[in-house]
């Protein structure tokens, strides 16, 4: 079983998006080796990807004294869950976090500026330079988010994901105006609106060999009409594909972020992704852990967390298009693998066996599938209306085995 034999005095970490200011912290914090943050401060932010999970908070925390004041920098707002409106089931309901945790929505450029400042402040070396080559940087072990692949020469594409292309409409509308992401399901695929503190992030997912641009385009001005967001020429459309790298754990470097892995943005798995794979990397560093075993977890817990994103799918939603015809049977698919996990049998049945009465604490630290613990799939399974296709799924499984 091979991994990392060496000492590691001094890593590196490239880039400086929301996976590398992520990855500084943490590492800064965590790691007693000497840390140098490198990015090419000429590389524009991206304005997606904005709003975080539990995970995001947490550990600025715990690793940078964050407070609440911190977002006034961050041009953020208080994130208590996600409010999903449009899908079949209950209509209109809000995934909550427990009681007493929080998230954030965050701006990414203003996010990008703080963090290296504070870091800075800590010690933490950072040198403003383009990256072309692992073999320009001096360092033990590199933590590589430099971004999106330039190809997809070694990566996975994502098996059940529907949607492959985005349409990013900044509004001028200011706030907070929640203190929730929104999540509508549409015609042509969902949106989801982010307050911030100077705007509203709205953005439409869907899928480029279903619908056009220019009927997404229309269908988002209905959507920010409908719910009073003021449209805007500040706009950014592009295809993409969701992935993972095959190999995101290797003897030189560790992938972070885009470098490593993309999935649609409907519950912000991308931060508890982020933070999984740090946390496995001081894991590599302090225990003995393989490539292949770190390599093969991490393609488990992206299959997961596909897994539960594709369960939005799988009751429809309140339009019969095109999109949710195709989005449904994938949906079902993804749900048949996922109930062969004996994981998540066990957070399905506990979640099922609280339906009635709940009990919320029984269904919180007790594990999680997708990045969700059983006290979410216990809200998701209400709110969608899936709690009997997925008990059906179960009982199918265990009779065929």
């Amino acid at each position: 079983m091979k991994g990392l034999s060496k000492r590691i005095n001094k890593v590196a970490i490239i880039g400086k998006g929301t996976a590398g200011c992520i990855s500084a912290s943490y590492l800064r914090k965590t790691l007693n080796a000497e840390i140098e943050w490198i990015y090419d401060s000429e590389k524009p932010a991206q304005s997606v990807g904005e709003g975080s999970t539990i995970p995001l908070a947490r550990g600025f925390f715990n690793e940078l004294n964050m407070n609440y004041a911190a977002l006034e920098y961050l041009g953020g707002s208080i994130k208590k869950g996600i409010r999903k409106i449009g899908y079949n089931g209950v209509g209109d309901y809000l995934h909550e976090f427990p009681l007493g945790e929080l998230a954030i929505h965050f701006s990414s450029k203003m996010l990008q500026d703080y963090i290296p400042k504070v870091l800075e402040s800590k010690g933490v070396d950072i040198i403003d330079k383009k990256i072309t080559s692992h073999d320009e940087v001096d360092a033990d072990y590199i933590i590589d988010c430099s971004g999106y692949p330039k190809d997809m020469k070694g990566y996975n594409e994502a098996e059940f994901t529907s949607v492959n292309a985005a349409h990013i409409v900044q509004s001028p509308c200011r706030g907070p105006l929640f203190d929730y992401t929104f999540t509508v399901a549409r015609p042509f695929g969902w949106i989801f609106a982010i307050p911030l503190a100077d705007r509203t992030s709205c953005g439409y997912l869907y899928n480029k060999d279903i619908n056009t641009l220019e009927e997404v385009t229309e269908d988002m001005k209905a959507f920010m009409e409908e719910y009073r967001f003021p449209y805007s020429d500040n706009i950014n459309s592009f295809e993409f594909q969701s992935y993972h790298k095959k190999e995101v754990f290797t003897e030189r470097a560790t992938y972070n972020g885009n470098a490593a892995f993309f999935l649609e943005p409907l519950e912000a798995t991308s931060v508890g992704t982020i933070d999984w794979i740090n946390r496995t990397v001081v894991a590599m560093m302090q225990k003995d852990l393989s490539f292949n075993e770190a390599n093969s977890f991490f393609t488990k817990e992206i299959k997961q967390t596909e897994h539960m994103i594709m369960l939005h799918y799988l009751n429809g939603s309140k339009y019969d298009t095109p999109f949710w015809d195709f989005a449904k049977p994938r949906a079902e698919a993804s749900a048949k693998e996922m109930v062969q996990s004996n994981l998540f049998r066990d957070i399905a049945a506990l979640a099922l066996k609280n339906f009635q009465e709940p009990d919320f604490p029984s269904m919180i630290d007790v594990g999680e599938y997708g990045q969700w613990p059983p006290y979410s799939y216990f809200q998701n399974f209400k709110g969608l209306a899936i709690a009997q296709n997925i008990d059906n799924l179960i009982r199918e499984f265990e009779t065929s085995s």
